[in-house]
């Protein structure tokens, strides 16, 4: 093992992220570690390996090439410097580490040995390559996994052994029989040649087949590894790459993969049946459940008949209707265990689906270990007007703690959270009301399973999983009747769903702050998606609406406008170049260009009556060259406002800024950041005047009217905004 790279370490010392022992161990900072964990993530760079090559006849460790190790390692602590710190920073850390031994591997294979080397059209080739079949036809792995296979006599090598034989192949034993990197669910593809083998030589009876192949890499994951690539060119100098192998690393993954599409879409009638039986489940069970796990936890833990404890806690669960009166009680201890850690994840999915769906949230802003809600992280600001500030940490773009004004439902939920936790604690909960208790390390989505002592002596992580049964999967079936595939993100865009239909586009900024979004063209994203625009296509059979038609007649009515503009434009501009011709007290720099082209265009010294011809031909000319004027933002635009303005229509590349004087109706079509204009104010006024001459055409005690008042109410409200923002703009 050379120790060339600790004397390098020392001359370039490492963030504090990363620290590498003298046993080649890296450690990496765990940022969401709590208190009572570890506080680093242990990779072994011992285990990685170089294979044969051209030039070495047998595979070499990564540690053993000093210079390839460099790269890797201040690669790594180049990001972890220029990140801050998060919840995931470990993990990508992690998948970058993975991604660029991967890559050296590569580089190895083909002989290259000093990084400086690397070029463009190399790099490229590989992306291809990851995009059409992955790290296994870029490390040729098939080929290498049959040679060894060949020659293979011991069956107690360690790729023939792990700890699930039956469904798995051990990653460190294939990893040391070809000399590759790759592991996990890449190793899984070649579990069946492997097992295959071991049938053939007499070594094992038999095998289950899995289905596992070889694929290419989709967007996002090649987006990720040409990413992780890219940290090479920020290496140390002497250890890295001399061009950025992905300069343009997002466009090329968009180019070499399919549409990486959206979040999949919960329908609204099955979420309004899932938060229903939530709502429901909190409102008639959640304190009668607590009651159950507070006493069984109580029951069970006493010395004496196991037998007698428990029968006496499932006579309590049917005194209180959680088991019903007429229902079989358990026939055996594990049975009632079951239902008692059974319900114990209902409370803890109802609670879930409630907060997450009516705030937003991610999942891991709700459930994670450390970041997660934590017991009285809310304050409240008016008991009586159900008015209350709540804590939330925002994972992806503040990165720290953020209060959002909540509601009561939400309120709710957290209070049965933190009565679950004081139950776990073996403490009084009847009377715990809203953040009464402050205790930032015990988060809220942690819960002990009941066994036959009682509670467990150490905590689970809940994970709203549906493809577990036994955590969300069997919830999710009762509350819809039926299995179904859902993500925490799906809740994330329902609110934004329920948001748009209520508030309409006007509220979008508040929408994007709720979501913590970096810019509204990402909220925009939310509130777009296919699978929403399928449902008003759904409710446009149901009112005979065309949307193709709506579609057309939208961007007909945008060409007539930016036609009409066009034509008024000419005509003023023609106007401007006569009067600054023909006036004889005009003065300014535009009348002196003008009247200067004038004169050297047609070697006139007189303006008083300039020739009608002449004039067509200097407008034209200087249209020509862009002195004509033209219209400035024809939308209200909030381009200016974001961070990432490289996704509005009037950006460009070549200096990287917006250009609004380049506005029109049909450049600005579809922008996300067009937004209301004065003519939009306008039509709403005449929609107010239109619904109050209806509204008086009706009863004043009919549902119609009432309704109408709403929607009149919430007209005046969105017409009060708009004003207000136009106003602060002129």
């Amino acid at each position: 093992m050379s120790k060339d790279i600790f004397d390098i370490i020392n001359c370039n010392p490492l963030s504090d992220d990363l620290f590498l022992d003298s046993n080649f161990v890296l450690l990496i900072k765990e940022h969401d570690a709590r208190s009572d964990e570890r506080k680093a993530k242990p990779i072994d760079l011992k285990r990685h390996w170089l294979p044969a090559n051209a030039v070495y006849e047998t595979p070499s460790r990564l540690i053993d090439c000093t210079h390839y190790l460099a790269a890797l390692i201040y690669s790594l602590d180049y990001f972890a410097v220029s990140n801050t710190s998060s919840n995931s920073k470990c993990n990508r850390i992690c998948f970058m580490l993975s991604s660029i031994i991967k890559f050296l591997e590569y580089c190895w294979l083909n002989n290259i040995f000093d990084l400086g080397a690397i070029s463009a059209p190399f790099t490229l080739n590989l992306a291809k390559i990851l995009a059409r079949n992955g790290w296994h036809e870029a490390l040729d792995i098939d080929c290498r996994v049959n040679e060894f296979l060949d020659k293979a006599i011991d069956p107690s090598h360690p790729i023939f052994k792990s700890t699930n034989s039956s469904v798995s192949l051990s990653s460190v034993g294939f990893q040391s029989a070809i000399a590759t990197n790759i592991s996990g669910m890449e190793v899984a593809v070649y579990f069946n040649k492997v097992r295959q083998l071991q049938v053939t030589k007499g070594w094992r009876t038999s095998f289950r087949m899995n289905d596992k192949a070889p694929c290419g890499m989709q967007y996002s994951l090649l987006r990720q590894t040409l990413e992780s690539i890219n940290l090479l060119y920020h290496s140390v100098d002497g250890y890295r790459v001399n061009v950025v192998p992905y300069e343009h690393y997002v466009r090329l993954a968009k180019k070499l993969t399919e549409n990486p599409g959206t979040t999949e879409d919960i329908n609204s009638y099955d979420a309004g049946m899932l938060l229903e039986y939530s709502l429901d489940y909190l409102n008639s069970k959640s304190n009668r459940t607590l009651r159950l796990l507070a006493f069984a936890a109580k029951q069970l833990a006493q010395l004496g008949n196991l037998k007698e404890s428990f029968s006496r806690v499932m006579r309590f669960a049917r005194r209180i209707g959680l088991i019903k009166s007429d229902a079989i009680e358990p026939v055996s201890i594990n049975d009632g265990l079951k239902f008692l850690n059974s319900s114990t994840k209902d409370l803890l999915n109802s609670c879930f689906i409630v907060i997450a769906i009516f705030n937003a949230r991610r999942k891991g802003e709700l459930t994670h270990k450390k970041y997660g809600l934590f017991l009285g992280s809310g304050i409240v600001i008016n008991e009586k007007a159900g008015i209350f500030l709540q804590e939330f940490y925002v994972e992806k773009t503040v990165k720290d703690y953020v209060k959002f004004y909540i509601a009561s439902a939400t309120k709710l939920a957290i209070t049965i959270l933190e009565k679950l936790q004081l139950v776990f604690l073996g403490k009084l909960f009847k009377n715990h009301n809203y953040s009464k208790i402050t205790d930032r390390n015990l988060t809220l989505f942690r819960y002990k399973a009941v066994n036959a002592t009682g509670f467990a002596s150490v905590y689970s992580q809940f994970n709203f999983e549906c493809f577990e049964p036994a955590m969300s999967g069997n919830f999710i079936n009762s509350a819809i009747g039926k299995p179904m595939r859902l993500t925490p993100h799906m809740f994330r865009r329902l609110y934004c769903k329920v948001f748009i239909n209520r508030y309409e586009y006007f509220m979008l900024p508040f929408l994007s702050y709720q979501l913590q979004h970096e810019d509204i063209a990402t909220t925009q994203i939310y509130v777009s998606n296919p699978q929403t625009q399928a449902e008003s296509a759904e409710l446009s059979k149901l009112y005979d609406w065309n949307l193709q038609t709506q579609s057309e007649a939208l961007i007909l009515h945008n060409d007539e406008i930016m036609t009409s503009m066009a034509e008024v434009t000419k005509e003023k501009f023609s106007e401007i170049i006569y009067r600054s011709i023909s006036a004889e007290n005009t003065s300014g720099g535009y009348t002196k260009l003008t009247r200067a082209l004038y004169k050297k265009m047609f070697s006139s010294v007189g303006y008083a009556k300039p020739d009608t011809e002449k004039m067509k031909i200097l407008i034209e000319r200087l249209r020509s060259r862009g002195h004509s004027p033209r219209a400035f933002k024809h939308a209200q635009c909030l381009a200016g406002a974001n961070r990432i303005k490289s996704k509005s229509k009037c950006w460009q590349r070549s200096d990287n800024q917006l250009h609004k004087e380049n506005a029109s109706p049909k450049l600005c079509r579809g922008c996300l950041f067009s937004w209301t204009s004065e003519e939009h104010v306008y039509g709403m006024e005449l929609d107010l005047i239109s619904l109050k001459l209806e509204a008086a055409k009706v009863p004043e005690s009919s549902i119609a009217r009432i309704n109408l008042e709403y929607d009149i109410e919430d007209l005046e409200d969105t017409l009060r905004y708009h004003k207000s923002y136009l106003e602060r703009r002129l």
